[in-house]
């Protein structure tokens, strides 16, 4: 329970593979957290069988308008453990997804694994796939959104426009 904070099908696969590794004798040395971390958390886009992380993981990459916006609120999440919850469009997103439990009214992620599997350098690789202008936004960023290099001109403006275009994004887009 402290992996899956007994969420249903996460339960039931850690304690079905727990039941095969006791009743194969040369896994006895193995932890629970190396035994989530072997079976279900590495390459675990491969391992999700029956499908669950990957349905989590499309919900949220799916919606074209929101998506760069629901990545930025789970990120926040991550870093702070929770965020005060809201009526938004994103946040509901976020429920419906099953990543995120409302805790008071706090947002809050909702098990280790999904923690684990949905983690920081997930979001900022998803990010980077989605937003045509990323590395620019990161320097900028980085500079404490002082470097004026960074900013979009000309074409490049023109087409980050084009693909923003009727898109929710944070406010550092």
């Amino acid at each position: 329970l402290l992996w899956t904070r007994g969420q249903p099908f996460l339960t039931q696969k850690l304690c079905h593979l727990l039941s095969e590794y006791l009743e194969t004798s040369k896994y006895h040395d193995r932890t629970i957290e190396q035994i989530v971390e072997e079976q279900i958390i590495s390459n675990w886009r491969s391992q999700d069988e029956p499908e669950h992380l990957r349905t989590i993981s499309d919900r949220i990459l799916n919606s074209d308008i929101t998506s760069v916006r629901i990545l930025e609120i789970y990120r926040q999440i991550l870093l702070s453990d929770s965020i005060p919850r809201n009526n938004s469009i994103e946040h509901s997103e976020l429920l419906l997804s099953g990543i995120v439990v409302d805790k008071q009214d706090n947002l809050v992620v909702k098990n280790l694994i999904y923690q684990r599997v949905f983690n920081l350098r997930w979001v900022e690789n998803r990010l980077n796939e989605l937003r045509p202008y990323s590395s620019q936004l990161d320097k900028w960023i980085n500079s404490k959104q002082q470097d004026k290099s960074q900013l979009l001109q000309g074409i490049y403006l023109q087409q980050a426009l084009n693909w923003a275009n009727g898109k929710k994004l944070s406010e550092l887009d």
